[in-house]
């Protein structure tokens, strides 16, 4: 494909594609039903395999196991040698603006799964500079939109992808963000234009927390599909009804999290040029 592109043509193309890396995340209700809790983004560092996802989806896990769809949508236990997060200051999760962690998965995990995949490090950007001019993607899994079959064990989610653009440098400092260590959108869900041009309602975004968050194109010049590449640039998570926006923490944090917890990976975790990170990690087997 070449010449200029729609954003709508652009987005019709890569969002099958993109969707692959990000796995929907279940519990188990007190009746043992499936519960959509979050989404997580899948990604391979050498040889070891993480679920990348939101802080306060992890925190689930302090009562109930988590659960992820294989390739028949068939709910299997998540296992990891270890979960861990960033401690929230004063434990206060309400007051934790960065909010992500990370679960390295067991080889059992995704043995023989094929409608997932997980993105190379080489695809992802801690570093990312926001602007007006960067449209972004958020994928996720609305819990809305995830209904379980008859069957208990076998559910049926539904990914859902919005874009726009990022709000402006002015905007960050007034709500108490940083663009050094955010990437934050206007939500409108009134106003979303699908790929066939119509006006759609987007549903609410509640359970699409820890889902991936990609720089789709600098829209500061023509969209030109053979210099087009997306790039993941951080985790969703935080919907703010009220201003309309959408939050994400920017892939840096994690990355820093992850060379604190595995420093054989420093040497191929990119280093954060934007901002400086002190890991407080806490971990925890899951």
């Amino acid at each position: 494909m070449s010449g200029i592109l729609t954003p709508n043509q652009l987005i019709k193309d890569l969002a099958n594609g993109l969707r692959n890396f990000v796995s929907p995340l279940y519990v188990a209700d007190k009746h043992g039903r499936p519960t959509l809790i979050g989404s997580g983004v899948l990604m391979q560092i050498n040889q070891k395999r993480f679920l990348l996802t939101a802080g306060h989806v992890l925190d689930w896990n302090k009562d109930t196991t988590f659960y992820a769809p294989d390739d028949d949508n068939t709910l299997i236990e998540l296992t990891s040698p270890s979960g861990t997060k960033i401690v929230p200051p004063q434990h206060d999760r309400i007051h934790d603006h960065l909010d992500v962690a990370f679960i390295e998965l067991e080889t059992k995990y995704f043995t023989g799964l094929s409608s997932y995949k997980f993105l190379e490090i080489v695809n992802a950007n801690g570093n990312d500079a926001p602007n007006t001019r960067k449209l972004y993607g958020f994928i996720g899994y609305p819990s809305s939109k995830a209904k379980a079959r008859t069957d208990i064990s076998k559910v049926r989610p539904i990914p859902f992808l919005y874009y726009s653009r990022s709000i402006d440098h002015r905007e960050y400092e007034q709500l108490g963000f940083s663009p050094r260590s955010h990437v934050i959108i206007r939500f409108d869900p009134e106003k979303v234009r699908s790929s066939d041009g119509n006006v759609h309602r987007f549903p609410s975004p509640y359970g699409m927390s820890g889902g991936g968050v990609w720089l789709l194109a600098d829209l500061s010049g023509p969209l030109k599909a053979e210099s087009f590449e997306p790039t993941l640039v951080g985790i969703a998570t935080e919907y703010h009804k009220d201003e309309g926006i959408l939050v994400s923490t920017k892939l840096s944090v994690l990355f820093e999290m992850l060379r604190a917890a595995y420093p054989e990976l420093s040497d191929t975790i990119p280093a954060s040029t934007l901002i400086r990170v002190s890991a407080n990690l806490e971990s925890k087997d899951i």
